[in-house]
C-alpha cells in the first residue's frame, strides 16, 4: 500500500510552535510582557520548538511507515500496538530525554522539579491528539478515494458476446521495481508501476487507478504517460485510456464493429465496474496494437 498523502507540513510547524509556546508560557501568563523583551525567553522557545518539531515529525513519519506496512484493516491489533509504541512512545521518550538533559544542564532534576506532573501530562495529551488526527485523516481519505460499492453507477451494457478465453486467471508476478514519482497533495510518493491498473484522461489531467482502488491525479498528457508506461506492460486501448495488460483476462466482441470489450481478472472486476465500461473498450484505431501486445503479454506469463 502506498502512503496516504497527508498535507501536513504547515500543520506540523504550527503544532510544534503552539506546543512550544504553551510549554514555555504555561503558568507564567502574567509574565508574558516581560518575557517578550527577554533574550533568554527566545532561546528557551527555540529549544522547545526544536524538540516539539522533532516529536511531531516522528509521529508523521512513523504513521506513514505504519500505513505502508501495517494496515488498520489487515492487522488492527499489531497496528495499534506499533502506533502506541512508535508514534506515541518514541516521541515522548525523545521529549523526556531532551528535557532531562536541559534541566540537568541547568542544575535541576527532572524527577523533582514538577515537569513530570502537569507539563508532561499535557505533552502526552498533545501527542495523543496528533495521533488521532492522522488516523482520522487516514480513514477519511480512504473513504473519500474509494467509491461506495453500493452507489449506483451508469453500467451501460455492451451486449458483448464473449469469445472463448483460453487464459486462466493467474497470480500477479512479483512487484516490478520500476516506480512512478508523484507529488500528490504536498507529499512525494513513489508508486510501483506494477500496481497501476489503468490510466485515463479527464479534464486535461491524467487519473491513475491502482490495484487497491486508490486514485492519483497527475498533470501529464495521456500520450506522455503512454511513452512512459509502454515498456512496462501497458497498452493504450483508446484515445483516453491506458491499461495494464496483466489485469486483462481476455476479451469479447462488443456491440460495435471492430471494437473489443476487455474482461478484467476477477478480483478487479468491481473496480472497473465502478469506473465504467468505457474504460474496457478497445477502439478500432488501437485494435491491432492491443492484440499484438496482449498476445505477447500472455506468452510471457
Amino acid at each position: 500500500m502506498k502512503p496516504i498523502p497527508y498535507s501536513s507540513k504547515k500543520l506540523r510547524v504550527l503544532a510544534a510552535l503552539g506546543g512550544a509556546l504553551y510549554s514555555v508560557l504555561y503558568g507564567h501568563l502574567n509574565e508574558i510582557l516581560s518575557a517578550l523583551i527577554s533574550p533568554g525567553f527566545y532561546w528557551v522557545l527555540l529549544f522547545s520548538f526544536f524538540i516539539a518539531l522533532v516529536m511531531v515529525n516522528i509521529v508523521y513519519h512513523t504513521t506513514i511507515w505504519l500505513d505502508t506496512h501495517y494496515r488498520w484493516r489487515a492487522e488492527p491489533f499489531m497496528r495499534l500496538m506499533l502506533q502506541i509504541l512508535l508514534s506515541l512512545g518514541l516521541p515522548l521518550l525523545v521529549d523526556f530525554t531532551s528535557m532531562a538533559i536541559y534541566f540537568g544542564a541547568n542544575g535541576y532534576s527532572i524527577l523533582d522539579n514538577g515537569f513530570l506532573g502537569e507539563d508532561f501530562m499535557y505533552i502526552i495529551c498533545f501527542m495523543v491528539l496528533l495521533n488521532i488526527y492522522y488516523n482520522c485523516y487516514f480513514f477519511f481519505f480512504k473513504r473519500e478515494t474509494n467509491p461506495d460499492k453500493d452507489t449506483k453507477q451508469d453500467n451501460r451494457e455492451t451486449d458483448a458476446t464473449e469469445l472463448p478465453v483460453p487464459y486462466e486467471e493467474t497470480k500477479r508476478p512479483a512487484v516490478h521495481q520500476s516506480v512512478l514519482n508523484l507529488d500528490y497533495r504536498g507529499t512525494h510518493i513513489q508508486l510501483f508501476i506494477a500496481n497501476i491498473l489503468c490510466v485515463y484522461s479527464a479534464e486535461r489531467k491524467t487519473i491513475i487507478i491502482t490495484n487497491d482502488n486508490e486514485k492519483y491525479i497527475r498533470n501529464e498528457t495521456i500520450s506522455s504517460m503512454e511513452k512512459r508506461l509502454s515498456k512496462e506492460g501497458f497498452c493504450r486501448i483508446s484515445k483516453g485510456v491506458i491499461i495494464n495488460l496483466q489485469v486483462v483476462n481476455g476479451y469479447g466482441k462488443a456491440k460495435a464493429r471492430n471494437i473489443l470489450h476487455l474482461v478484467p481478472i476477477l478480483k478487479y472486476k468491481e473496480i472497473f465496474k465502478v469506473l465504467g465500461d468505457e474504460k474496457l473498450i478497445v477502439g478500432r484505431v488501437y485494435l491491432t496494437s492491443f492484440l499484438q501486445a496482449f498476445t505477447k503479454a500472455q506468452e510471457e506469463k
